[in-house]
Order: structure tokens, then sequence, then C-alpha cells
């Protein structure tokens, strides 16, 4: 018997376009690892969730990384790159849940979880061109003073950037 079930994970558009229906932006959208979908991934019309804002659990027994895994035992991916991620989750080896922190959230407040989380690494002037975000106040909740167009978002600094955005 053939296995046709269709693994999916989560992603989210970025800028409308039709893919088998029409999408808008910022709405949810189901990532099939279909050659239509990875076009769509790298043409930036669709983002897959950060890693940060998902959990990973094996779907049968398995072993990763010389560490073995019993089935719906939750995986540590730090050390795997992204390639072997997707290339896992494809295969239906891993699968992937949102954390509880996200799982009762609605879909725009997800979304724009999303995007704070890609924000990481990127200057704070960037960033607050992307969120909408007054600069001013950004400088005044950082204390930004010398350099402040050039010093850059760390993970840490995320829950200050989600109050500024009542997410």
């Amino acid at each position: 018997m053939i296995n046709t079930t269709i693994i999916k994970t989560p992603a989210y558009t970025t800028r409308e376009f039709r893919n088998f229906g029409v999408y808008k932006a910022n709405e949810l959208y189901d990532y099939k690892f279909t050659i239509q979908d990875l076009a769509l991934l790298n043409s930036g019309a669709i983002k897959l969730f950060p890693r940060e804002m998902c959990d990973y659990y094996t779907v049968n027994p398995a072993i990763l990384q010389s560490v073995k895994y019993n089935a719906d035992e939750k995986v540590d991916i730090k050390n795997i790159n992204d390639k072997t991620l997707q290339t896992l989750l494809k295969m239906n080896v891993v699968r992937q849940e949102f954390k509880p922190v996200f799982k009762d959230l609605d879909v725009e407040k997800l979304i724009k979880s999303a995007q704070l989380y890609d924000c990481v690494g990127e200057t704070f002037k960037t960033v607050s061109t992307t969120l909408g975000l007054d600069f001013e106040k950004v400088k005044e909740t950082f204390d930004l003073k010398q350099g402040a167009n050039t010093k850059k978002v760390k993970a840490t600094d995320i829950t200050k950037l989600q109050k500024l955005l009542e997410v």
C-alpha cells in the first residue's frame, strides 16, 4: 500500500499570490514541500515559522545525530541545520508543533510574533521600520544613544519588542 498522507508544516504569507487559490498577505499557509511551495518560499511570498516558535517531536522511534529518541519524544534541534530539518519534516521523521505560548494566539498575533522572531540579527532601525514602530520609542525603551542605527536585535530583546507591539 502506498503512503498517501500529505506532510504539511505551517507557514505564513508575506504578500498576495495565486497558488491553487488566492492568498492575501499575512494569512496562514500549509507548506507541503512541493515544487510550487519551494518556489513561493524562495521568492519570499511565504515564510516558514521560526524554529524558536515551535517544538519538534519524533513520529516514530529514531536515531538522530547519535541520540536515540522514542516515539513522540521532544527533539533537541539546535545542532540540526535548516536543510536537514526540512528533510526530516518532509520524510515524516519529525513533526512540528507550536509551543504552548503560541497555540492560543489568533492568526494576526501569531504572524506578528513570527515577524518579530525573524528580526533577530537586524538593526533596531530596520526592525522599527519593518514592524511600524516609532524609532524614538524604541531608542528610549532599549536606552540606545550612540550607534543606535547600527546596534542589532538579540534574542533577549524580543520580549521588550513584544511589549512595544502589544502582541
